[in-house]
């Protein structure tokens, strides 16, 4: 079994890259440029003070996103048996038509993005039941494209950067790991196992959560705050967490983040001061906002605050720490 990685950015690249290095058999998908660069150079992991550099071969493929142009490409387009898309949640509703050729009818999709995810209110019970978030999905393409009974979300902890392309820098840290679980309660689609063992392989730690809703709001907790914050102050984690007032705006933000978790039902028993240690601990590392601010990239700020803010006026909860991060953040659009 073939596992298919829609996106070349850091953390797909980096998945792909390690699990061929463990002797899965494993497509990666990127642009045409990004793809014709891989096979020229090959793909260099740099992580432990040890390079990895894997080329196009037997167990590493890299193919061009659309089917129209593939001087590069080593097979044709076929569906896969499992695929991840690692693209950006901004990215993903302009990406579908070429998603769509790698979608078969039994496809395992594991969607692996940052923030409140488009599937959010499918699947759940009560008022909110199957709702679209407007910002990210106001037409439900994303739900009529990617079925949720095939569907496992994904919580990426893992910290990696794209210094250049093909060349991904990851920063090892503890609690590192791949989360996954299905918008649908108690359902694990078929492919679940085979997908978990390929990751367990590469060192990847992959586990399955009893609640990804949860999961979600745990990593948005310390998001939602440092990713824009750190593009607007240009600043590392740790140049934040340095400066008395950057770290009591990230404190009073993540407070807001937890009450509005409180108010759709999600209790996260966490310590903010605990959650602040944390972030310290990995260092001075740029935040993924902060990498594409830098490379001129669009940012992903509907899927970190947008989504949240949204979630937030559902519920008539105030936000506003959130509510002026998000407006200093789009004028940088």
């Amino acid at each position: 079994m073939t596992l298919t990685i829609f996106g070349a950015g850091a953390i797909g690249a980096y998945m792909a890259g390690k699990l061929a290095n463990a002797g899965v058999p494993v497509r990666l998908l990127a642009r045409p440029a990004t793809a014709a660069r891989l096979h020229a150079d090959g793909l260099i992991i740099e992580e432990n003070g040890q390079t990895l550099h894997l080329r196009a071969g037997e167990l590493l493929t890299f193919q061009a996103t659309k089917p129209v142009v593939l001087p590069c490409a080593r097979e044709p387009v076929s569906p896969a048996d499992i695929l991840l898309i690692t693209v950006k949640s901004h990215q993903l509703l302009a990406a579908l038509p070429d998603i769509a050729p790698f979608v078969g009818p039994r496809t395992l999709l594991a969607c692996l993005q940052n923030g409140i995810p488009w599937w959010y209110f499918h699947g759940l019970q009560g008022a909110l039941a199957g709702r679209n978030l407007q910002c990210l999905d106001p037409e439900g393409r994303l739900s009529a494209a990617l079925p949720l009974a095939r569907l496992l979300g994904g919580v990426i902890q893992k910290s990696a950067e794209q210094a250049a392309p093909g060349r991904i820098v990851a920063n090892p840290a503890r609690g590192d790991a791949f989360l996954f679980g299905s918008p649908l309660p108690g359902l694990r689609p078929e492919g679940t196992e085979e997908l978990l063992s390929a990751l367990a392989s590469a060192g990847l730690n992959p586990r399955i959560s009893d609640d990804i809703r949860r999961d979600v709001w745990i990593k948005l907790l310390g998001n939602a705050v440092f990713n824009p914050l750190s593009a607007l102050a240009n600043a590392d984690l740790a140049a934040m967490l340095a400066f008395p007032p950057a770290r009591q705006l990230i404190r009073d933000g993540m407070a807001e983040v937890l009450a509005v978790a409180r108010a759709h039902g999600v209790s996260l028993d966490i310590s903010l001061d605990a959650r602040l240690q944390r972030a310290e601990a990995v260092g001075a590392f740029r935040t993924s906002m902060l990498q594409d601010k830098l490379k001129g990239r669009a940012l992903e700020i509907d899927a970190i605050l947008g989504g949240l803010l949204e979630l937030a006026r559902l519920a008539q909860i105030s936000v506003p720490h959130l509510e002026t991060l998000y407006a200093a953040t789009a004028l940088m659009r």
